[in-house]
């Protein structure tokens, strides 16, 4: 099964490299595993993910999920906590909330989650995305980077994995030790 899904990423960089229709070269697409290193936010974070593209969206794992509301400007945010395994400290962050999302679980039920915006930064590709925040305990990684956070930028290679460490600007003030 392993070889059958290297054949089928092999035919998709073949493809792309002999401009297929629709599968157009560009300077912002990379190819990338299926299990790759993120930063998440200003660079504060490191946390292996997940580049699921049966996923529409993305998840982050939080804790201690709390919604609040500015009661001067009625201004809605998410003040959560994700574990960062390098320490075994949790980071604080307090998000504006971007709207709540029903998610469909394997079980068949749904679920509303708080969804956030965040920066992030996988291989040299950096954007924002919006990530729901549940409590993913029970899964290999904290990060799940769905189709809609990939999408235009990212092929997945699933015979693949940890290409490349996070290379962009964020990412690397917080390696040289630049303050926010």
């Amino acid at each position: 099964m392993r070889g059958l899904g290297h054949g089928v990423a092999c035919l998709v960089v073949l493809l792309v490299s002999l401009g297929a229709p629709g599968l157009e070269a560009t300077d912002e697409r990379v190819i990338l595993g299926w299990i790759e290193e993120v930063v998440i936010g200003d660079g504060q974070l490191r946390l292996e993910a997940k580049l699921d593209t049966g996923a529409d969206t993305s998840t982050l794992d939080a804790k201690h999920i709390r919604r609040l509301r500015r009661k001067s400007s009625g201004e809605r945010f998410v003040e959560f906590d994700v574990l960062d395994p390098s320490t075994g400290d949790r980071v604080r962050f307090k998000e504006p909330l971007v709207r709540m999302a029903r998610i469909k679980q394997h079980s068949g039920r749904s679920q509303e989650r708080p969804v956030v915006a965040l920066d992030v930064c996988v291989g040299s590709i950096s954007r924002r995305v919006e990530f729901t925040l549940a409590d993913r305990r029970v899964f290999d990684y904290p990060v799940l980077l769905g189709r809609e956070a990939m999408e235009g930028v990212i092929i997945v290679d699933p015979a693949i994995e940890a290409t490349s460490e996070p290379a962009c600007a964020a990412a690397e003030s917080a390696a040289s030790g630049s303050e926010r």
